[in-house]
């Protein structure tokens, strides 16, 4: 199995810092954000991953290299036309080779061990604000839909930034031309299992929600 750990896009929520600098490398605590993907990835057992990477984000090839300080193999893809996540994926289909995946996205921070589960699998979170995500709708115990960013969420649990995919998945993407990341998934929800996180997940997309990553791994550090 591979991962894809994407860092493209524009980051428009977090201009005007994003504007010479990629948000994967703004601090989170006392590392760059893109570290804690990273450390995600490589504990999930996955040893070759590919790095999807956008604008301004030649300083984060200059730091991380080929990954081996992090114990991986890291490629790099560059995305020209950031047009969403699964677009971005369409990006690493030479690179996985027929494998199946596991899909991160670099600026989603963990605090659980995460175990890797057989695909396709998503790993889903209690959220405060759902209307932020794809949000999941449940028949019992199993998924009955994710809504994206619904007006009026049905729940608090959201899909969080992390999937593990067959490697079917390009064709998948090419068949139902997805608008977001939510229809992908929810072509996959016969066969779909999920893990509901036990601790705190963090998007950090927007000026709060990496205020509150910062104080949330200053405050996890000094627990340790």
């Amino acid at each position: 199995m591979k991962g894809i750990i994407l860092c493209g896009g524009l980051s428009t929520r977090l201009k005007p810092c994003t504007d010479v600098i990629s948000k994967h490398l703004l601090p989170v605590y006392d590392k760059p954000m893109i570290y804690y993907p990273l450390k995600t990835i490589r504990d999930m057992g996955i040893t070759d991953v590919l790095i999807v990477f956008g604008e301004y984000s030649m300083e984060l090839i200059q730091l991380i290299k080929g990954g081996s300080e992090f114990d991986l193999n890291i490629s790099y893809k560059y995305q020209e036309k950031p047009e969403g996540v699964p677009q971005a994926i369409m990006e690493a289909e030479s690179f996985a080779n027929g494998e199946d995946l596991v899909v991160i996205l670099g600026d989603n921070i963990f605090l659980d061990e995460i175990e890797l589960k057989p695909p396709p699998h998503l790993y889903l979170a209690n959220s405060d604000t759902p209307e932020q995500f794809g949000v999941v709708e449940f028949y019992g115990e199993k998924i009955k839909e994710i809504v994206e960013k619904p007006e009026n969420p049905k729940s608090k649990f959201v899909v969080t930034g992390l999937y593990v995919y067959t490697n079917d998945i390009f064709d998948i993407i090419r068949k139902i031309e997805p608008k977001n990341i939510s229809d992908v998934n929810n072509h996959y929800l016969k066969k779909t299992a999920y893990t509901l996180l036990n601790h705190p997940w963090i998007d950090t997309g927007t000026f709060d929600n990496l205020f509150a990553a910062n104080e949330t791994i200053r405050l996890a550090s000094k627990e340790e």
